[in-house]
């Protein structure tokens, strides 16, 4: 499904309040001690929102296999969120909502300090 979510209805505001929040009460610091337990938490979120299309580049999962994902890569794969009409507009693809959902959560998750 690449329909959009329309945001400003009920259905579209519940869902996206409900996958932004933040991972848990205890905000991820940075450490490496708990970063596996920060992309369990993730990966559990992603998979409970719907998040899995936008999970794998190239064919690797940016929560097994991050370390193994180049920045260049990950542009590639973000491109095909957008599309450019004939009318020269371009359309945001539904996982271009979902791309700003994982990443508003991911903010709200870890700690500025």
């Amino acid at each position: 499904m690449d329909t959009p979510i329309d945001f400003p209805t009920s259905i579209g505001w519940k869902q996206w309040e409900g996958s932004i929040k933040k991972l848990s009460n205890e905000l991820y610091d940075g450490s490496l001690n708990k970063m596996k337990m920060f992309i369990k938490k993730l990966k559990y979120r992603a998979t409970a929102t719907g998040w899995t299309s936008i999970c794998e580049v190239n064919g690797k999962s940016i929560f097994d296999e991050y370390g193994k994902i180049s920045i260049e890569e990950g542009i590639d794969s973000d491109k095909k969120y957008y599309m450019l009409e004939s009318n020269g507009t371009l359309k945001e693809m539904r996982d271009a909502q979902l791309s700003q959902q994982m990443l508003a959560c991911i903010r709200s998750s870890i700690s500025d300090k």
